[in-house]
C-alpha cells in the first residue's frame, strides 16, 4: 500500500507538470481518467489497510502481555477493539467486497468472542484444575504456572470453536468457589466451638450447658453438607465433605449421648444422695458420689 502510493505521488506530480506546461503554451488540457480513478481507489483502500495495521499492531501488542497483567488490562482492551468494530462499520460500502475486509471484520468478531472468556479465565476462582481442562478441552498444552505465562498462548489456542466448553469451565469454577467457601466456613466454625460448663451443686462436677443451639448448628451444618454433596460440582471436594460430614455426625451422636446420660446424672443424683433410696441402696448410692 505504501508503494503504491508512492508511486502514485510520481505520477500525480508528471501530470501537474504536464497540465501546467499545456496551460502555458494555451494548449487542450488533457485528462488522465485513469489516475483520477486510481486516486479514489487508493483513498478507500487506504481507510481500510490503516484500520488493518492499527489492529495488527495492537493484537501484537498484546501477545506480549504477561498473564498476570491482562486482569487490569481488560477494560483498556475491550475499549480497544470496540472503537476498532465502530471503524471497521463506518468503512465505506464498496470495500466490503474486499477479501481484506471480511478477514479484518473476523478478527474483530473473533477478539470480541475472546475478551469474555479471558475475563472468565481471569476470576480468583480459577485454579490449575480449570487451567487444565481448558487444555484438554484445546487440545493443546502451555505453561499457565510459569512466570513467562502470556497471552499469546490462549490467543493461538482457537478458543472460539471451544467457547461454550470453556465457559462450562468457568461457570462450574464459580460454582466449585461456592463450595470450598462454605466447607471452610463449616469447618472453622467447629474448629473454634466452644462448649460451656458449669458447676453442679457444688460438688466439683461439671456439666454441660447451652447444648440447644449446638445441637441445632450441627445438624444444620450436616444438612449443608449433604446438599453439597448432591451438587454436580462437588467432585474435586467429595471427599473432604464426606469426611468433615462423618466427623460432625460422630460429633452429633456423641453429643446426644453426653446430654442423656447427663441428664439421667442430674435427675437420679439427689434420689441416691438421699432418703430412703441411698440407705436401701448403699452401693448405689455410693457410686453417685
Amino acid at each position: 500500500m505504501a508503494r503504491f502510493k508512492e508511486e502514485f505521488k510520481i505520477r500525480d506530480r508528471k501530470m501537474e507538470s504536464y497540465l501546467g506546461g499545456e496551460e502555458l503554451f494555451a494548449l487542450p488540457l488533457t485528462e488522465y481518467p485513469d489516475l483520477a480513478k486510481t486516486e479514489k481507489e487508493l483513498k478507500l483502500a487506504d481507510q481500510l489497510f490503516s484500520l488493518y495495521v492499527d489492529i495488527l499492531d495492537t493484537f501484537n501488542e498484546w501477545k506480549t502481555f504477561l498473564w498476570v497483567d491482562v486482569t487490569k488490562m481488560i477494560g483498556d482492551m475491550n475499549e480497544k477493539i470496540e472503537s476498532f468494530a465502530l471503524r471497521c462499520k463506518k468503512l465505506p460500502a464498496r470495500l466490503r467486497e474486499y477479501n481484506a475486509y471480511k478477514a479484518l471484520k473476523l478478527q474483530i468478531e473473533d477478539f470480541q468472542t475472546i475478551l469474555p472468556l479471558l475475563q472468565e479465565l481471569s476470576k480468583e476462582s480459577i485454579r490449575d484444575r480449570h487451567w487444565e481442562e481448558v487444555m484438554q478441552i484445546t487440545e493443546s498444552n502451555f505453561d499457565f504456572s510459569g512466570p513467562e505465562f502470556r497471552l499469546n498462548s490462549l490467543l493461538e489456542i482457537n478458543m472460539v470453536a471451544k467457547r461454550e466448553e470453556i465457559e462450562e469451565v468457568t461457570d462450574g469454577a464459580d460454582k466449585q468457589l461456592k463450595i470450598e467457601r462454605g466447607l471452610v466456613e463449616i469447618e472453622e466454625r467447629w474448629k473454634t466451638a466452644i462448649f460451656s460448663f458449669r458447676e453442679w451443686k457444688g460438688r466439683n462436677i461439671q456439666i454441660l450447658l447451652g447444648t440447644v443451639g449446638i445441637m441445632e448448628e450441627l445438624e444444620e451444618a450436616q444438612m449443608n453438607l449433604q446438599g453439597m454433596l448432591t451438587m454436580r460440582h462437588v467432585a474435586p471436594f467429595r471427599e473432604r465433605a464426606q469426611e468433615l460430614l462423618q466427623v460432625l455426625s460422630d460429633t452429633s451422636d456423641t453429643l446426644e449421648r453426653w446430654l442423656k446420660v447427663q441428664m439421667m446424672w442430674c435427675s437420679l443424683e439427689s434420689v441416691f444422695m438421699g432418703g430412703d433410696i441411698a440407705k436401701q441402696m448403699p452401693m448405689e448410692a455410693k457410686k453417685i458420689r
